[in-house]
């Protein structure tokens, strides 16, 4: 089995696109020079090798290719195959393990967008799994969600994204059982402005978290409810987008719109971006417009859609200003058992 197919059997991530990419990125120069590893490294990096494995793969190169004079960039190719093979003969250890699943929760305001990546990531946590919490949205509703005082901490994405601290300063480990969050707060509203002019600004924080991720099953992203760059920062660091939508017809009107932007980042930032799914949320069972929302999308949308309906429940609009997921909160509601259930689709889509 050659180089590439190893990646790809390994990750279960690498796309055909970025594999093109980088024959397309070798037959582009007609010298090896710093440029190209650059790119080349960039590339890696994109197709999940991670940050740490692809530094290490050039280095290594650079060695092969200064040591055996070599000149022309369509030998990079072979090298490539021969540095990854010597590594994984010298024992070293190589991050080719399968990658967790990295879920964005997007959509916009009111649709139950931060109550589903609270109580999505505490019901994936109560079923053994390992999960990090990212909260990319200024407000900090996440961050609240798991009852962390975010006017008082000292570290938070924002630093993170300034390079004022490592990621490993700004996390706080277990919230609640198997649940780890990267906090935000109002502060991250300053970094779209402080941000301009930095280079590659949209891989901020998948550089980051490329770090840590083989230390955890899920992540979930939690994200603004408006295009910017901390959205965008989001999309590139994820591989599946999760969309909630409520049961009424104002909330399908920027659903189109939400989905061609995945689209568009998939093309040109992120060939690993897929949708995973719409979820409907805030249903109510007692009126016939929640089941007409439903069997509307259902016939028009061709997006994977959740068996797991959330329901209309009070206990789920009071366990924020408890600081608990709902899990914990009242783990017999019908809005605790709604998400239990979303963590076993999430669960059986990612076994698949």
């Amino acid at each position: 089995m050659g180089f590439f197919n190893k990646i790809k059997e390994g990750l279960k991530k690498t796309r055909d696109a970025v594999i093109g990419q980088i024959d397309s990125m070798l037959k582009s120069f007609t010298k090896i020079d710093d440029e190209l590893f650059e790119k080349l490294e960039e590339l890696l990096v994109m197709g999940d090798v991670g940050v740490p494995t692809a530094e290490k793969i050039c280095e290594e190169l650079k060695k092969k290719v200064k040591k055996e004079g070599i000149k022309n960039p369509n030998e990079i190719h072979r090298l490539l195959e021969e540095t990854v093979s010597d590594m994984l003969r010298g024992g070293e250890e190589l991050d080719l393990s399968t990658t967790p699943s990295i879920i964005l929760v997007i959509g916009v305001n009111g649709v139950g967008k931060t109550t589903t990546a609270v109580n999505l990531s505490a019901a994936l946590a109560a079923k053994g799994k390992r999960v990090l919490v990212i909260d990319t949205d200024p407000q900090g509703n996440t961050t609240s969600g798991f009852n962390i005082d975010k006017n008082e901490l000292e570290n938070t994405i924002y630093e993170l994204m300034l390079g004022e601290c490592s990621i490993q300063d700004c996390l706080i480990k277990e919230v609640v059982p198997n649940v780890t969050v990267l906090p935000s707060n109002v502060n991250l509203a300053a970094a779209e402005i402080e941000l301009i002019g930095v280079d590659k600004k949209e891989y901020i924080l998948k550089n980051e978290v490329d770090w840590i991720k083989d230390q955890y099953d899920f992540i979930v992203i939690d994200c603004p409810p408006s295009l910017n760059m901390l959205t965008v920062n989001a999309m590139t660091t994820a591989n599946t987008v999760l969309v909630p939508i409520q049961c009424e017809y104002y909330a399908l009107e920027g659903l189109s719109q939400l989905i061609h932007t995945v689209n568009l980042v998939r093309e040109r930032l992120n060939p690993q971006l897929q949708i995973e799914g719409i979820l409907f949320t805030m249903y109510d069972s007692r009126t016939n417009l929640s089941m007409q929302v439903v069997d509307n999308v259902k016939k028009n949308l061709n997006q994977k859609i959740y068996k797991t309906v959330i329901p209309r429940n009070i206990r789920l609009a009071e366990a924020p200003s408890y600081g608990l997921p709902i899990t914990m909160y009242d783990p017999k509601s019908a809005g605790a058992e709604s998400y239990m259930a979303l963590a076993n689709e999430v669960i059986k889509r990612k076994d698949i």
